[in-house]
């Protein structure tokens, strides 16, 4: 669901305006993803929060999935607090049923490392290197939405977190040096030097502040215990770890 699209539109792709009740024509469920970018932060949640409203009045709709973050627990930074809001409002709904995704950082991340890796054998983030940082691959992300909003009867109501690997940036260093035979390494990189180093995305200044957030909300082993088999559950089938991401995908 996009609001004033303006840009080229992919093919097979069909857009309608956030009041078009046509977006529900021949569905009785839904996928909900909060935008990225906006230029109004608040936009994000108040986005999605239309769209949750229009599907809540429409007859056809019975259930649908959200797209969330892990920070939403306790509405954590920038990011927790949009979509902690958004789950909030969800639960609230009498008429259709919810399943809420929790993502985590992505695995494709890593590309990011790639030039400096190739350059000069490093890479950098704001994170002590032994902080372990829960990652997913987009496509198992992808999967947890889609299976929970094909699956009303068993995961209605329930939140689903994908959780690929629990890896400290140390950990993910030597991934590297393995798959590349020679030692990489990593270094802390301080908030201000990340901040700068995402200004060639054009991404809003909220939306930086937002990732360099979550680089300091992480979860304690106890958490992952808890929630680790929970996309297994969802999808049948286990989710991709960092390894095998790093080395079946990544370009290095």
């Amino acid at each position: 669901m996009w609001r004033n699209v303006k840009e080229k539109v992919p093919k097979g792709v069909e857009v309608f305006e956030s009041d078009d009740y046509d977006i529900f024509e021949g569905a009785d469920g839904f996928v909900c993803i909060p935008p990225g970018g906006t230029k109004d932060p608040d936009a994000r949640a108040e986005i999605a929060l239309d769209f949750l409203r229009m599907a809540s009045v429409e007859k056809s709709m019975k259930h649908g999935s959200i797209l969330s973050v892990v920070a939403a627990e306790n509405q954590r930074g920038v990011f927790g607090k949009q979509f902690g809001s958004v789950e909030k409002f969800a639960s609230s709904l009498k008429r259709v049923s919810t399943t809420v995704v929790r993502a985590p950082f992505f695995l494709e991340n890593v590309w990011g490392d790639a030039g400096t890796v190739k350059s000069h054998d490093t890479f950098y983030a704001p994170i002590d290197g032994d902080t372990k940082q829960l990652m997913a691959a987009v496509a198992d992300v992808g999967d947890a939405v889609a299976a929970a909003a094909m699956n009303a009867e068993k995961f209605a109501g329930k939140i689903v977190h994908v959780i690929g690997a629990n890896v400290s940036k140390n950990e993910i260093a030597a991934l590297y040096s393995k798959k590349l035979g020679r030692d990489i390494k990593f270094v802390q990189a301080s908030e201000e030097a990340a901040t700068k180093a995402f200004e060639p995305y054009g991404m809003p200044a909220w939306q930086v502040k937002g990732v360099i957030e979550l680089f300091g909300i992480n979860e304690t082993d106890a958490f992952v215990k808890a929630h680790e088999n929970e996309f297994e559950e969802l999808v049948k089938r286990k989710p991709m770890s960092v390894a095998t991401y790093i080395n079946t995908v990544l370009a290095l």
